[in-house]
């Protein structure tokens, strides 16, 4: 369990987590109600996109794919098998493109060429794939990041840390929060497999992301909000971590410090690898995953200078929806897979229509809706089952 669990935190405790999510909920309560609030929000994210679905896979005991074609039907556990490596791939990539774009230059002490980019991210990757399942490392990739973490803290103490100004829409920013950490907890569900009872399911939830959640959303958002009030502030759209780590700092000293946050990347990165390994089927997993490897090296060539939000939009919210079909299916177990199915593209709709700034949260929200409310009618209604795909 701790080390599913250390495993699992990676994905929030990393420098690049806290420097895109680290001001999304600056809410303007006094600290504690913060602290509370924001502490019930990373629960539920927790309970409903991680919980619930490895739940489901407990229950069923075959892995998170066999619990998806037990709901959906073969064709669309296919379909969703497909959505997850797209989503994977284009996320290791990112994070890939990240590292390269932080430590080479100041490794190379010059601006590099992009086959030196890919030929650096191509020995991250192959250190990566070997290291992927090494619980130590990913307990130092944590304690690594806390330390960066508290160090940004020491750094802006004297600041004041409240907050100034209208917050950004709460809406607009759980739509941001849970894009980033959905899916990827969606598919860490298959844990679930390994876990023993719904007890150690739930302490892996609580750990290993609701936990760090609250911990890279409010610590470092009273970290940001205190860099706001600092002397290391730069105008710009919103004060960062970075600004708090690296502010005044000398420009000798800026590639060590870049280079230690690349490697809090290592732990999100194994973990996106881990998952890659899982989401293909047992025969092609390590020809998959070296063949998948050597594709994302390829992507980051084209993505040396990363966009903050570069997510595939339509997998994101394909993966979930189907979060909420299993989930649901803890309430009203399934007797045929058409509802479920239908619950789904409904979902994958009302969450997609922007296909750029997609809706997480109403896509869970309608797909388990339609699917308790299609099981309830279906065993109240004195009629066949609707039917199946397979």
């Amino acid at each position: 369990m701790r080390r599913d669990a250390a495993i699992l935190a990676t994905l929030c405790l990393n420098f690049a987590f806290w420097f895109d999510n680290g001001t999304l909920l600056w809410l303007p309560v006094p600290g504690p109600v913060s602290a509370l609030l924001v502490a019930l929000i990373a629960a539920a994210v927790a309970a409903v996109f991680f919980a619930g679905p490895a739940l489901a896979v407990l229950r069923n005991g075959n892995g998170l794919f066999a619990t998806v074609e037990a709901s959906l039907g073969r064709i669309p556990a296919h379909l969703i098998r497909f959505c997850a490596l797209w989503y994977l791939v284009d996320w290791v990539a990112e994070l890939l493109s990240r590292a390269s774009y932080w430590a080479l230059p100041g490794i190379l002490k010059r601006d590099p060429a992009n086959t030196e980019f890919a030929l650096f991210e191509l020995v991250i990757l192959a250190f990566l794939t070997a290291t992927a399942h090494e619980s130590r490392l990913a307990r130092f990739s944590i304690r690594l990041s806390i330390a960066v973490l508290i160090a940004c803290a020491i750094r802006v103490r004297e600041s004041p840390a409240y907050l100034t100004g209208p917050i950004e829409s709460l809406e607009w920013s759980l739509h941001r929060l849970t894009l980033g950490v959905a899916p990827m907890a969606f598919l860490a569900a298959n844990l679930g497999a390994r876990l023993q009872s719904s007890r150690h399911v739930l302490s892996t939830a609580a750990l290993g992301l609701a936990l760090p959640l609250w911990v890279s959303v409010f610590l470092v958002g009273l970290v940001n909000m205190a860099t706001f009030h600092s002397r290391f502030y730069q105008p710009s759209n919103g004060p960062t971590i970075a600004m708090a780590l690296m502010g005044g700092v000398s420009s000798r000293a800026i590639p060590a410090l870049l280079l230690i946050v690349t490697i809090t990347l290592f732990g999100p990165i194994r973990l996106g690898l881990q998952l890659l390994r899982t989401t293909l089927p047992p025969i092609l997993a390590w020809p998959g995953l070296l063949a998948i490897a050597a594709s994302v090296s390829g992507v980051t060539i084209s993505s040396i200078y990363f966009q903050k939000y570069f997510l595939p939009a339509i997998p994101a919210t394909i993966l979930a929806t189907t979060a909420a079909v299993l989930a649901a299916g803890l309430i009203l177990p399934p007797k045929g897979k058409m509802i479920a199915n239908l619950a789904l593209l409904a979902g994958a709709i009302v969450g997609g229509h922007n296909i750029r700034e997609p809706e997480i949260l109403p896509a869970y929200a309608t797909a388990f809706v339609l699917t308790l409310a299609g099981r309830k009618l279906q065993s109240i209604l004195p009629a066949k089952p609707i039917g199946s795909l397979c």
